[in-house]
């Protein structure tokens, strides 16, 4: 009588922090690129008066380096497990989605920035930029991620 063996085998996760890196880059420069969209075409369809402060530069940078950090922060969570460190990054990333719309939504708070008043429609303009990059952290960088996990 022949008796069958069941081996488990199991390997220790492999994470490579230079993947995370990565999402975080390709993450922010699509958020660039579509946040710059963004501001070319709202006013454009709105005659909305883009404020100052607000150009390609500060856009881009502030599209592109938030990516870059939240992919090492996604790589930091994912010590601890990868599906543990993801939906750890999701929950928080949804929680600072939500957060980030509190300038846009109450805009008196921005006082230092616009001293002569924010303009009407900040929201408008400023709230699907937040919604653009907040996508490209929660879906592109762990879509990124998973699907070069283990490789």
């Amino acid at each position: 009588m022949a008796t069958s063996e069941t081996t488990l085998h199991t390997e220790q996760e492999s994470l490579s922090m230079w993947n995370f890196a990565t999402a975080g880059v390709i993450a922010g420069l699509v958020a660039g690129v579509l946040n710059n969209l963004w501001i070319m075409i709202y006013p454009l369809a709105t005659s909305y008066k883009v404020p100052g402060g607000i150009d390609t530069m500060s856009v881009t940078i502030f599209s592109f380096f938030p990516m870059l950090v939240a992919g090492i922060v996604y790589y930091l969570f994912c010590l601890s497990g990868f599906k543990k460190g993801t939906r750890n990054y999701l929950i928080i990333g949804g929680i600072g989605l939500i957060a980030s719309f509190y300038f846009p939504l109450f805009p008196e708070t921005l006082g230092f920035i616009f001293t002569e008043g924010v303009p009407d429609g900040f929201a408008a303009l400023t709230i699907p930029m937040h919604v653009f990059a907040g996508a490209m952290a929660l879906i592109l960088i762990p879509k990124f991620v998973k699907a070069n996990h283990g490789k």
